[in-house]
């Protein structure tokens, strides 16, 4: 995180001197209106206009993954609650049988006596 903190302050360093050395006026064409305004403002608000679209760009990423997280949540907690459910099955299903043994051995030995 620090990294990246430190190359985008080093880059926007570099875009403002970059816009200092370029500071001479310029015509710019907007739809039908000309205006003149110095070089340096336009670079900037460029790189300005720039950072923004791939904040947004970037929110926009993150958004879709929190959605797809949270729906691997939702995944996980059923799989987990399946995976219960079933242990409990195959608790029930080990514990009958010896049940069921220790009864077929009861009745063989009341079918001896008898």
């Amino acid at each position: 995180m620090a990294l990246k903190f430190i190359i985008s302050l080093i880059l926007s360093l570099l875009v403002a001197f970059f816009a200092i050395q370029n500071s001479g006026s310029v015509n710019i064409n907007v739809l039908f209106a000309t205006y003149t305004i110095s070089q340096a403002l336009v670079i900037i608000i460029s790189a300005i206009a720039g950072a923004v679209v791939v904040l947004f760009l970037g929110t926009i990423q993150q958004v879709k993954l929190s959605m797809k997280l949270k729906g691997f949540s939702k995944t996980i907690s059923k799989l987990e609650e399946e995976n219960r459910v079933l242990k409990e099955k195959v608790n029930v299903i080990e514990v009958k049988p010896s049940e069921s043994l220790q009864e077929d051995s009861i009745q063989e030995i009341t079918s001896e006596f008898q």
